[in-house]
């Protein structure tokens, strides 16, 4: 259940971070087709490891109660655990659609600023 709440999140967190690294290191060495392919790669791997996250909290949605877990589990655990998978399933689209948007937005936009000389 905690793999579905934090891997979208943590898959979006690694996709901003490395995208302002492969950016800085592509325009200062000047390769900036090989940059976009990055990014774009970049934004296939993360978000495909987001929606992991998505089909393991639907995987385990009717989840029957291990052994390990009966001792502490109680009749009023499970409202709470159906409201957490719920979660994470709204927090993996959530940031899935930001994955993929910011990487369009990389692939749109100059990503080089060019220095204006007077």
């Amino acid at each position: 259940m905690l793999i579905g709440l934090l891997a979208a999140p943590i898959a979006w967190t690694m996709h901003l971070l490395m995208s302002y690294a492969i950016i800085a290191v592509g325009c200062s060495f000047g390769w900036l087709t090989g940059t976009r392919v990055a990014i774009a790669a970049l934004t296939v791997v993360l978000t495909l490891a987001a929606l992991s996250s998505a089909w393991a909290t639907l995987r385990d949605w009717p989840r029957p109660i291990r052994l390990i877990e009966w001792a502490a589990h109680t009749e009023q655990d499970e409202p709470m655990h159906a409201f957490l998978r719920g979660l994470g399933l709204l927090a993996t689209l959530v940031f899935v659609l930001s994955i993929v948007l910011g990487g369009f937005g990389s692939l749109m936009v100059p990503l080089c600023a060019q220095a204006v000389h007077h």
